[in-house]
């Protein structure tokens, strides 16, 4: 595969970390906002699914009731029955609840991920943070916009960065004991994020970073970009589909999370509750039967 192979000098894990934060620190707004419509949307989703819950545990008790099933010829069940009416609406209500928390947070996730852009932002950062890196520079107040644009004019990291080499430094990146939290953190997200299905990643050409960043972070240059490079073409749709490879991972991420939550709370709910009542009603069936061996 071409392209420059990511560990012929020395890599600084933290430095990639620190450039990383410092690249991302521009969609701080951004960041906030998100924040405020994922809480938004966690706690919204929590209570409609509450109420839902609430709502068809008192149902499913009612028709239980109705069949006989809490049927008990105790004298002191009078007191205690109502139990169980108690029982299936809490049950039923904090599973679809903690479902449902997990339902509106990856509602907003995948909506930020697929309009938003996120994603893109985060795999083109990390890129520019990696040929910082091999470039021996770490961006600082006052000298950033100048030190980040030579290297994306002149740095070999950023003219043919192969998704081999790619894949293999925010493996390193992940498995090193950085001392910084932030770098650790990044790193650990994106190992996961971007490195799961490797095989979606093949791409004999590689990738041209320069044609990600200006894709993603300067679009208003494409045109001329077009016109500067005749079969530039070719290297905006390698872009457009890296990117869209790793968009899609990152939905199928979340989609695999939230639906094995809200399936589990949605099954606690559920079946705390109904082995209870099978538990009930298998004693009752046990006492019935020695009462009768002793009568007998």
């Amino acid at each position: 595969m071409n392209g420059p192979t990511l560990f012929a000098t020395d890599v600084d894990w933290d430095r990639i970390g620190s450039n990383f934060w410092f690249l991302m620190e521009d969609t701080l707004p951004e960041t906030f906002d998100f924040a405020g419509q994922f809480l938004v949307s966690v706690l919204l989703g929590g209570a409609l699914f509450l109420i839902a819950g609430f709502v068809l545990g008192i149902v499913a008790y009612l028709l239980l009731r109705r069949w006989g099933c809490f049927r008990c010829d105790y004298d002191w069940y009078r007191y205690v029955g109502w139990a169980w009416a108690v029982l299936f609406a809490i049950s039923f209500s904090l599973g679809a609840g903690y479902g449902g928390l997990w339902f509106g947070g990856g509602r907003c996730v995948k909506k930020h991920i697929t309009e938003h852009r996120v994603i893109e932002r985060i795999v083109v950062n990390l890129y520019c943070a990696i040929a910082l890196d091999m470039a021996d520079t770490e961006l600082r107040d006052g000298d950033r916009l100048e030190a980040f644009d030579n290297v994306l004019a002149d740095s070999q990291a950023l003219r043919r960065l192969s998704e081999k080499d790619f894949k293999r430094s925010v493996h390193k990146t992940a498995q090193a004991r950085a001392d910084s939290w932030y770098a650790k953190l990044g790193a650990l997200a994106l190992a996961k994020l971007i490195t799961d299905k490797a095989d979606d990643l093949a791409n004999e050409e590689g990738v041209d970073v320069r044609v990600l960043v200006m894709a993603v972070q300067e679009p208003e240059k494409i045109d001329a970009y077009r016109k500067e490079h005749p079969n530039g073409n070719l290297a905006l749709a390698a872009a457009s589909h890296h990117l869209e490879t790793i968009r899609e991972q990152a939905v199928s991420l979340v989609n695999s999370a939230v639906y094995s939550n809200l399936a589990a709370g949605l099954a606690a709910g559920v079946g705390i509750p109904a082995v209870l009542l099978a538990l009930f009603r298998l004693i009752l069936w046990w006492i019935e039967r020695n009462r009768k061996d002793v009568s007998g």
